[in-house]
């Protein structure tokens, strides 16, 4: 137990995971700011964003990519994308009331993948696939656009469309590649590809 302690604490001193830690507090931040200002709101939200590209960065150029960070960095992203919810509900909660059935494909989109990686592989499935990456921006445009005036309909479904398409893609890693954690790879057609290539 110690040596796991000890392990995390130096993984904890590299700079990709204090970049993810900030992110952590900054998205604790923005409760304290979503009753105020909305510009500086979606500043400061924008900036959390930010440095979800920033700490993958970083790790790959100066080498320090880690399980631990990756599952940090994936732990960190689930509660900003989480907390993004919560913020909508409360600003606007007639998003929920008129799109259920759009809100309920969004949810067994997230939940699927995240069961079959559990079952299969004994941990949740952040690959940090190209799909998730895309799907997170979708998600921050989307978030973002019901501040502005205008019918929200088209960009929730739009996100509703990304979420379902980043689900298949993690759910096939998880069911064709015996081990995606060993061998990473952006996509799923990265997999096939070079298994391909090796047959």
């Amino acid at each position: 137990m110690q040596s796991q302690i000890a392990q995390a604490a130096r993984e904890l001193r590299k700079m990709p995971n204090q970049v993810t830690l900030l992110r952590v507090a900054i998205t604790i931040a923005l409760y304290w700011l979503v009753d105020g200002d909305r510009r500086l709101f979606i500043g400061v939200l924008l900036f959390a964003w930010a440095t979800d590209a920033a700490d993958g960065y970083l790790a790959r150029r100066l080498g320090l990519t880690s399980d631990f960070g990756m599952l940090l960095d994936s732990l960190a992203d689930y509660f900003l994308i989480g907390s993004c919810l919560w913020w909508l509900f409360r600003l606007y909660p007639e998003a929920f009331r008129t799109n259920g059935a759009t809100w309920l494909t969004i949810a067994v989109a997230v939940a699927v993948p995240q069961i079959v990686a559990i079952f299969k592989l004994r941990r949740i499935s952040g690959f940090h696939l190209w799909s998730a990456k895309i799907t997170a921006v979708i998600v921050l445009v989307g978030f973002v656009s019901w501040f502005a005036p205008g019918n929200h309909r088209l960009p929730l479904w739009i996100v509703a469309a990304a979420v379902v398409l980043k689900g298949i893609d993690e759910v096939a890693v998880c069911l064709a590649v015996p081990d995606p954690y060993a061998d990473r790879r952006p996509s799923m057609f990265h997999y096939y590809l070079g298994r391909h290539k090796l047959g």
